[in-house]
């Protein structure tokens, strides 16, 4: 593109559609329609989920344990509505903390079993998590759970015995 003095979308708009098919054959047709926001091809609107996830922003800052507490509730309940609605459960639990300096920290914890779509679970080791990334004075704008390693919820583990 650069030898058809092409750097930018503006650049490519100014070239004709003929210009475009000689310089580049068939994909020049196609450039030509898309940056001109021309595009034909159905819309894909059913994907494979990865993660389902709830989140909040507070406008002043959450700064006792009691209140990230209670907000991991709130976010909990929330979550597993969505996941017994998409009938979907995860291994990786994920916390997300963001603080008045703006400063985001996530952290993880995956399982060998899924999570179970129970609040006081999430809660648990929604808060254990927590505990790992505060340090010092609790100061949270924001505070998220995600579930992602997602699978049907058909799908479960089978404990077997070994004999």
């Amino acid at each position: 593109m650069y030898e058809a003095k092409i750097y930018c979308g503006k650049d490519l708009r100014k070239k004709s559609e003929q210009e475009l098919v000689r310089k580049f054959g068939k994909i020049g047709q196609q450039l030509y329609y898309r940056v001109r926001g021309i595009d034909d091809r159905p819309v894909e609107w059913k994907r494979q989920r990865k993660s389902i996830g709830k989140e909040r922003t507070f406008d002043s800052a959450l700064n006792s344990s009691e209140q990230v507490e209670s907000q991991f509730k709130i976010l909990a309940n929330l979550l597993v509505s969505s996941l017994v609605k998409q009938q979907k459960h995860g291994k990786t639990l994920v916390v997300k903390v963001r603080n008045s300096n703006f400063e985001t920290i996530t952290k993880r914890i995956t399982l060998m079993d899924y999570l179970p779509n129970d609040e006081d679970t999430i809660v648990f080791y929604a808060r254990e998590i927590f505990e790992e990334i505060q340090e010092g004075q609790i100061d949270v704008r924001l505070l998220g759970i995600t579930i992602t390693n997602l699978d049907k919820i058909g799908f479960e583990n089978i404990k077997l015995e070994l004999k």
